[in-house]
């Protein structure tokens, strides 16, 4: 294995690595490196020490990838999270994983300043810039901003086998678990991208996604940066895609299908079909459909390239830019990867059968941080067991078919729809909760179906104002049925 992530920072020097379109200002691989060697001066400060949990939360791509450069220099371990988690969905990653410090915005540190102050273990609370907003007594002590020193620490090269980050992930069980990866999983997932797609310093790449699930923090910085790609930003991320890719250039998007159905709206509203064959599109996070990649190929001239892979696996299995098989998954794009279809007891599947696919092998995980009471269900002699359900096809490609276990993706983000009905059930009334994925007008919406006493008083916005106080806005059903016997449905 060549390749070094950090290197590749100091090969590249005064390229830009971003470009922020709404404000016109630019960042160097020369300002990255910087940034992450005074990050790290900071944290070592703070006490933050070799195989610490920092828990990180930025809107920011840059600030997220400069952070992972400093833990991960200290040895310590990035905990990646979204910045719009609520308090109940941090309290339950803070069970999970003790982190010793957090480096977030500071509207973040606020927003959830009793979590962190029912948290023991944490030292040090350190945000880039001040806010505005009062912290309590406690936490004001503990919060740090970041104070520039005049000679910043070196930043020092990961070992292969160092774990640098640790991501959340739901697999239907209502609790999170944690998924650790070592340095040489990202270098093995950035090498077999490269294998691929055809970077070279200054190709042009518009960020749609957020880089703190793995898909993203791979396909959208790891690669593109090791390769000295340039990474355009708009704080406006889903508005005139098609006008910031003309007008920039833009060579490559990584995007979840929802976009693909935006980009194709936009395209109806300018009435004229928009060329794109200059440009390499991977869509992931959800399944890509035969009909919207035939869609997107009638008005964009354009062949999709679907990926997959888990916060478990990093990129596993790709359709070639090239010529993609449309409606499947494609086939491995790692070495040193197996991968099976695997039916209910555990036996291998002949072509064209459903079962589950199953993997093992460098940089797949062979266990949960958290999953004791599951592991059954997870793995299975040796093999990592994905809950998707699958069968190969006459082209030795993948075709997904839907999920084993109780968890679904909305936006390329992970659902798991026992926590929802969990919370639904301690609703004073609701007697039992059902939520699943239901398919109105070709597209897949989270659905919620309860069943109440006689005397249930709440209405289907009480419901999901209930949920708002706890879930993301991405796991708050779009459909909801309440039922106060078998046959009739409250309107």
């Amino acid at each position: 294995m060549k390749s070094c992530l950090f290197q590749a920072l100091r090969r590249h020097g005064e390229r830009v690595a971003f470009h922020y379109v709404d404000q016109d200002k630019e960042i160097t691989y020369t300002d990255l490196e910087l940034e992450a060697r005074q990050l790290v001066t900071f944290l070592k400060k703070q006490g933050i020490k070799k195989h610490d949990y920092v828990l990180v939360a930025f809107e920011s791509e840059k600030d997220l990838f400069v952070s992972l450069l400093a833990v991960a220099s200290l040895g310590a371990i990035m905990l990646p999270v979204a910045p719009h988690l609520t308090s109940f969905e941090l309290t339950n990653i803070a069970k999970l994983v003790s982190f010793k410090a957090v480096l977030c915005d500071y509207s973040f540190l606020a927003r959830h300043q009793d979590v962190f102050l029912a948290q023991k273990n944490v030292q040090a609370l350190l945000t880039l810039k001040s806010g505005e907003q009062e912290l309590s007594h406690e936490l004001f002590f503990l919060h740090s901003t970041l104070t520039p020193s005049k000679k910043p620490e070196k930043l020092n090269t990961p070992a292969l086998d160092q774990v640098i980050t640790c991501h959340i992930t739901f697999k239907g069980f209502a609790t999170p678990l944690g998924v650790e990866h070592t340095y040489s999983d990202y270098l093995e997932a950035i090498e077999s991208c490269a294998r691929i797609f055809e970077f070279k310093p200054g190709h042009r790449l518009l960020l749609t996604l957020p880089s703190y699930p793995v898909f993203g923090l791979v396909t959208n910085l790891l690669f593109p940066l090791f390769e000295g790609s340039q990474l355009f930003v708009s704080d406006k991320k889903l508005s005139s895609l098609l006008q910031l890719i003309e007008r920039y250039q833009i060579k490559h998007l990584n995007v979840v299908p929802v976009i693909l159905e935006k980009m194709l709206l936009e395209a109806i509203k300018l009435k004229e079909k928009c060329d794109l064959s200059h440009l390499t599109i991977v869509a992931g996070g959800s399944y890509l459909s035969e009909q919207l990649f035939a869609q997107v190929l009638e008005r964009f001239n354009l062949k999709v390239t679907q990926g997959y892979g888990l916060t478990e696996t990093l990129p596993i299995l790709t359709n070639h830019p090239r010529d993609p098989l449309p409606g499947t998954l494609g086939v491995l794009m790692r070495s040193g990867v197996e991968l099976k279809i695997l039916d209910s007891k555990g036996f291998e599947v002949p072509r064209g059968k459903a079962g589950e696919i199953c993997l093992r092998g460098q940089g797949v995980i062979t266990e949960y941080i958290g999953d004791g009471p599951y592991r059954d269900q997870l793995f299975r002699a040796g093999w990592l067991r994905t809950g998707d359900l699958a069968y190969f096809d006459e082209h030795n490609h993948i075709v997904f078919l839907g999920r084993r276990l109780n968890f679904t993706k909305v936006l390329g983000n992970m659902v798991d729809l026992k926590e929802v009905e969990d919370l639904c059930k301690s609703i004073f009334g609701v007697k039992m909760a059902r939520a699943f994925v239901s398919v109105d007008r070709e597209r897949e919406k989270l659905a919620l179906s309860l069943f109440v006493t006689k005397d249930f008083l709440l209405t289907k916005k009480d419901i999901t104002d209930k949920l708002r106080q706890n879930l993301s806005s991405y796991k708050i059903p779009s459909l909801i049925k309440i039922y106060k016997n078998s046959y009739a449905e409250v309107p």
